[in-house]
């Protein structure tokens, strides 16, 4: 019996809970939802009801209602760790690469999709099973004080801090207040339990003087030599050094950036008291997840070539990491750039420094699709082609650009819509597999 706030999603033996959103009134589908076979429906207005159905209970608040019964899976649940994930980026690699680690050995359960609020987790944590041993969660922000709400909600042992960069910081302040946000989820970890965060960061001084006060043990993953868990890596081939144990291992994903992350589960697996040794030789199956960096072949016009295929969201940090792993490649690159959103006052700043990087990178052709005011900025080298918004022709128009053997690298911000170049190779592939 899970939860749902979709009465489309609602099987038998579910609880809907219908919530109040900014577009669309979660009561209106109480309805649907008995018809799907809710056993119960829990809603705050009774307007829509026409019915006096013993699975319908009224509630002041639903919101409430559904974070008391998220709370009420894990407290009567079996679980011995549980661990809370936030982070500029790689939030959602790090819980999914953690979960297919673990679940090799134990029975886990993880956050779904992108429910990592106030409303999502809950949801979440209703997929407990009285099996379940390890929870893995996010827990996301686009506002100051979320991340201390989520936390000490969740009250996990063991908390994640991927990284502290610009992502989101149009919804803050200043820097300060964004790493602050993310520096909260200590609040709510229990008593004794751990933290792991990058060691590498501006803020760690004063990450492990908070954890110092909440008697939480900070555990330092990076490449620094002063780290805890200290990172080498070479293209896929990473070494993990912590006091005088060194393991080694490989992943199927290049970049420094997912060696990090990796190298954060490998501290996670031993700081929580189990066999690195047993878990690392399922280490060489980890793989971008979808938009994240996934390679893959395509053909267009008889011409083939590969796609990096970053379309799922991009911060000014994961561009540059990205774009110096592509500098790597000797082929010919054609690099789609889309516009970094909710970045605010320090839109203009950080678009000029991927400019910078873009302009050091070799055998290129270069792209931009997003605000005309940005434009002037991409092009100051004179070498970028810029679109205000992406559609089908403009697809079109860049494939017949790329050649044999080219990289054709795409990256943007989720809303910028670049998943339509995924979409339209996509379909060409089946429409020929269909011939």
């Amino acid at each position: 019996m899970t939860i749902q706030i979709d009465s489309r999603k609602v099987k038998p033996g579910d609880v809907f809970v219908a919530i109040k959103g900014q577009h669309e009134d979660g009561n209106k589908y109480a309805v649907d939802a008995l018809n799907n076979g809710a056993s119960l429906v829990i809603v705050d207005d009774s307007k829509y009801i026409n019915n006096n159905d013993k699975r319908i209970v009224y509630v002041k608040s639903s919101i409430e209602e559904l974070k008391r019964l998220g709370k009420n899976y894990l407290n009567h649940s079996n679980i011995k760790t549980l661990i809370g994930i936030t982070g500029s980026c790689g939030k959602t690699t790090t819980r999914t690469w953690i979960d297919y680690i673990l679940s090799k050995n134990i029975e886990t359960c993880s956050s779904i999709e992108n429910y990592n609020t106030i409303i999502g987790l809950p949801i979440c944590l209703s997929n407990i099973k009285p099996s379940t041993s390890i929870g893995i969660f996010e827990l996301g922000t686009n506002s100051y004080g979320e991340i201390h709400a989520l936390s000490t909600y969740l009250n996990p042992t063991v908390g994640i801090i991927t990284n502290i960069y610009e992502s989101h910081i149009g919804m803050f302040s200043n820097f300060e207040e964004l790493a602050s946000e993310k520096i909260s989820i200590i609040d709510g970890i229990k008593n004794s339990g751990l933290l792991l965060y990058d060691g590498d960061c501006n803020f760690a001084n004063i990450i492990e003087n908070k954890c110092k006060e909440r008697n939480i043990k900070p555990i330092s993953v990076g490449f620094g030599n002063n780290c805890d868990y200290k990172v080498e890596h070479s293209n896929n081939e990473i070494i993990v050094q912590h006091n005088k144990i060194s393991i080694k291992y490989q992943i199927d994903a290049i970049g420094k950036h997912y060696a990090y992350i990796s190298a954060l589960i490998v501290a996670l697996i031993d700081s929580i008291g189990l066999d690195i040794n047993y878990y690392k030789k399922y280490f060489n199956e980890l793989k971008p997840l979808g938009g994240r960096g996934i390679h893959k072949q395509y053909q267009y016009n008889n011409k083939h070539f590969t796609v990096i295929d970053e379309t799922y969201n991009a911060s000014p940090s994961s561009m540059i990491a990205n774009l110096e792993v592509l500098n790597n490649y000797d082929s010919k690159k054609v690099i789609v750039i889309g516009e970094m959103l909710e970045l605010g006052q320090y839109s203009e700043k950080y678009h000029n420094k991927i400019a910078d990087v873009l302009s050091n990178i070799q055998n290129k052709t270069t792209y931009f699709i997003g605000n005309r005011n940005l434009h002037k900025i991409m092009n100051k080298y004179n070498n970028v082609i810029c679109y205000t918004k992406i559609s089908t022709n403009i697809v079109e128009n860049i494939l017949n650009t790329v050649n044999n053997g080219d990289i054709l690298f795409i990256k943007g911000s989720h809303s910028i819509k670049l998943d339509l170049f995924i979409k339209y190779l996509d379909n060409l592939t089946l429409n020929d597999c269909r011939k």
